[in-house]
C-alpha cells in the first residue's frame, strides 16, 4: 500500500514514508490500522504545511489524534 501516492513528489514521498515508518518503528507500531492512522495524522500535517520530517515529527509528537 502506498498511502501517499499522488499526492507529493517523489523526493516528498521519501519524506512522508519515513515519518510514518520512523513514528511507528519508535513505538513498536506493526498493525495495519493503526499504522494507517499515523498516515492520515501524516498528511494531514504536510497538507497544512509541515514539508520537512522535523516539522512533521514535531506534529506527530503533539497530535491529538495518535494520543492513547
Amino acid at each position: 500500500m502506498v498511502p501517499f501516492a499522488g499526492i507529493a513528489n517523489p523526493e516528498e514521498l521519501v519524506i512522508l514514508r519515513g515519518a510514518v515508518d520512523e513514528f511507528c518503528g519508535a513505538r513498536g507500531i506493526v498493525d495495519l490500522t493503526r499504522r494507517e492512522d499515523v498516515a492520515a495524522v501524516v498528511l494531514s500535517l504536510y497538507s497544512n504545511g509541515a514539508r520537512t520530517l522535523e516539522a512533521i515529527q514535531a506534529g506527530l509528537q503533539t497530535s491529538v489524534a495518535l494520543q492513547g
